[in-house]
């Protein structure tokens, strides 16, 4: 029983380091702040506005909710505009590109 538990827990080790991705990063990765940042100054954002609490349209008629609250602090860190669009789900894909 000793013998199967050891060989379980060297199989579960094996199997989480192989999983692992490595952590190094050479040179020509590395990636900081707005070198990322394409041409683009807009970015385009799909939700169908009504999965409340994550994206809804309130009261007065405007996207409301963690998604758009989320969605424009990323853009404004990125210095990039949101520009947010409310569609069915069967649109969503043809409608963003």
């Amino acid at each position: 029983m000793r013998s199967l538990r050891a060989l379980l827990l060297g199989a579960l080790v094996a199997l989480l380091a192989a999983c692992s991705g490595a952590d190094t990063v050479t040179g020509a990765e590395t990636v900081t702040g707005a070198e990322t940042v394409t041409e683009a100054d807009t970015v385009t954002i799909a939700t169908v506005g009504s999965y409340h609490p994550f994206d809804f349209v309130n009261d007065d008629g405007e996207l409301d909710g963690l998604e758009p609250e989320l969605g424009d602090e990323l853009c404004r860190r990125a210095g990039l505009e949101c520009e947010w669009v409310i569609n069915d789900w069967a649109d969503m894909i043809p409608d963003l590109v």
